[in-house]
């Protein structure tokens, strides 16, 4: 499979100018998270990477724990943190459920026969149960067949863009965007980790905003010229501009 690589400092440098000497890491982070919360999931799922198979053998629920790296469940993605959960399926023997997800209190009821939320083959449900210091995807009924069959399951996801060092990378699964050492370069796997270039391209629009409106508020805070705060505010309202109108054209393409 080749890989299509794209420096993502440079991409948002193509919106707002030079980042050297910005703290752009934290915005650019949070600005592209907030496009794969808004982007509706049948788009998502195009670009999604391979569904995290739940079978038996040690495989029955999704997690990773840095206590037990050997009962971690698909190690080259990681577990459920720092990722957008699309859709929890499981067989029940004839077709794939959409499994609903639920909160843990209600999930706790859905094995209780007596339970509005007991969950059955043909109603399975999901959710996320924090404890021992991770955080573990569950279904209900119980994953009890082995991949693709009967009683099985798969988690459809994309990875929300982190920026990790290098280092942190080799211990610790990516989660689609790394860094290096030196803070100066991002990197995108598209086609192993969910991101369409059109995707990625608004996250670099959205950090774009974000890193304006961070330059702004410096520019008040130190009493710029008049000048200055006005060529920001303008490029802030293009980039708002531009962003809107990326942002219907890819959800349109939704539908």
């Amino acid at each position: 499979m080749s890989f299509f690589k794209i420096t993502f400092k440079e991409l948002v440098e193509n919106f707002v100018g030079d980042l050297d000497g910005v703290s752009w890491l934290p915005i650019a982070e949070q600005g592209a998270r907030e496009v794969i919360d808004i982007l509706p999931p049948i788009y998502l799922m195009r670009y999604a990477p391979n569904p995290v198979d739940l079978y038996t053998g040690g495989k029955a629920d999704w997690y990773w724990s840095p206590q037990d790296v050997t009962y971690s469940h698909s190690n080259e993605v990681g577990g459920p943190q720092s990722k957008r959960i699309l859709k929890v399926l499981r067989h029940d023997g004839t077709q794939w459920r959409e499994c609903n997800e639920l909160d843990f209190l209600l999930f706790s009821q859905a094995s209780n026969t007596n339970s509005l939320y007991f969950a059955t083959n043909t109603s399975p449900v999901w959710t996320l149960d924090t404890d021992a210091g991770y955080t573990k995807l569950r279904v209900l009924p119980a994953i009890t067949g082995s991949v693709d069959a009967v009683n099985s399951g798969k988690v459809i996801f994309v990875p929300y863009p982190e920026m990790i060092t290098v280092e942190d990378q080799a211990a610790e699964p990516s989660n689609g965007i790394y860094v290096d050492t030196q803070f100066q370069s991002a990197h995108f796997i598209f086609e192993d980790l969910g991101f369409s270039k059109d995707t990625v391209n608004v996250m670099a629009l959205k950090a774009g905003i974000y890193i304006t409106q961070k330059l702004i508020s410096d520019a008040v805070q130190d009493d710029e010229d008049n000048e200055l705060l006005a060529m920001l505010n303008v490029q802030q309202t293009s980039l708002n501009a531009q962003y809107e109108m990326d942002m219907k054209r890819l959800m349109g393409a939704a539908g």
